[in-house]
């Protein structure tokens, strides 16, 4: 898929994450069930854009227990110490980076096609992005509509 594709998901994603309570939410499944949202939201992004995937490698898995999750563990301990609210603001700042630069490596390494058949799950979609297994029926029919919301939104 071209960069415009790429860039058009990241936009997409970001969108979804500002949409009212998503944001909440999706912390408190990162936070609870240990989800990564970035993963959660392009599957979700080629769900509701019918592409199929093909599925992370073990690496590409490992790279949100390598390096997202332990950033997020700093920023987390910093917020903590109320002298440093400035320094937790850049920290921020710099996670939106990371976790483009991580979206970018999972576009990268997933090989992705429209469609061929009927519709495939959301649920699918997430297993070969090493997402599934974790989100409820309820869950997964929450994240179409908000797809959906996002889609009808920008067309």
């Amino acid at each position: 898929m071209s960069g415009n594709k790429q860039e058009q998901a990241w936009q997409d994603i970001c969108a979804m994450y500002q949409q009212d309570s998503v944001a909440e939410r999706l912390l408190q499944w990162q936070d609870q069930r240990d989800l990564d949202v970035v993963r959660i939201l392009l599957a979700l992004w080629f769900y509701t854009h019918q592409q199929e995937v093909s599925s992370l490698t073990d690496d590409a898995r490992q790279l949100y227990q390598a390096v997202i999750k332990p950033w997020r563990r700093i920023r987390t301990g910093v917020r903590e110490m109320s002298a440093f609210k400035g320094f937790y603001h850049r920290l921020l700042q710099l996670e939106l980076q990371l976790e483009r630069a991580y979206f970018d490596e999972l576009w990268r390494v997933v090989s992705v096609a429209p469609s061929s058949g009927p519709e495939s799950s959301l649920s699918l979609l997430l297993d070969k992005l090493g997402g599934g297994d974790v989100l409820s029926e309820a869950e997964l029919e929450w994240l179409i509509q908000l797809g959906h919301d996002v889609n009808e939104k920008e067309g």
